[in-house]
């Protein structure tokens, strides 16, 4: 789909509002219900959740593995994920400012990876694609959840939003090409809310799944 991106959004500025919104909390836990439903979990496990955020899906998956690395390229989103692990006294969450498409690579490895409502920000997908592959230990696996393909009325403010969703089969490809094995996708969530002019819109969000 066509690109609205106007620049990088920047996400400190929100980072303190952005659970105030209740139907974004609604969607969100949606999702991560979906990616933990479609993965197989173990307390030895090593996760990295990119795009975390303020941790709403890293701290659904943190009782289900041995260490989670929360990742995003806001300081202001994570430092409120700071807050949240502090108060909670947990040891297995770790925070870290990296992005996919200009940092050096993580010295860490990952048994999982999940990113939700991320990638519709990212420019190259397939550049991404092989990056994390190469984050991921042998027999890893990875979950996207994010926007079907839809005509850029999901977003009020398409600053950095570099996609209008994804077409699930030409993503399914990049995977692929990309050296993934098992690609599965379905649907994960599904809301109606008003698009552009107000006309009320159904928007569907697909999970992803996929191993090394």
């Amino acid at each position: 789909m066509p690109s609205r991106d106007r620049g990088r959004r920047d996400f400190d500025k929100s980072a303190g509002d952005w659970e105030r919104d209740a139907s974004r909390l609604k969607m969100t836990a949606a999702l991560a219900d979906a990616v933990i439903a479609g993965l197989a979990w173990d307390p030895g496990f090593v996760a990295m959740d990119y795009g975390a955020g303020t941790g709403l899906v890293t701290l659904r998956i943190q009782p289900l593995v041995g260490r989670v690395v929360a990742v995003d390229t806001s300081s202001g989103m994570l430092g409120v994920l700071e807050k949240k692990v502090l108060a909670a006294g947990l040891t297995n969450v770790s925070l870290r400012i990296w992005d996919v498409e200009k940092d050096p690579l993580l010295e860490d490895r990952f048994d999982i990876i999940v990113s939700t409502m991320t990638f519709h920000h990212l420019g190259d997908i397939p550049a991404a694609l092989a990056r994390f592959r190469e984050l991921l230990n042998p027999g890893g696996r990875m979950a996207v959840a994010d926007l079907d393909a839809e005509a850029g009325d999901f977003h009020a403010d398409p600053t950095g939003v570099r996609h209008f969703g994804f077409d699930r089969g030409k993503l399914k490809g990049q995977f692929e090409a990309a050296g993934f094995s098992r690609v599965r996708t379905a649907t994960a969530h599904r809301l109606e809310r008003p698009g552009a002019g107000g006309t009320l819109k159904e928007f569907s969000f697909f999970l992803l799944t996929t191993s090394k």
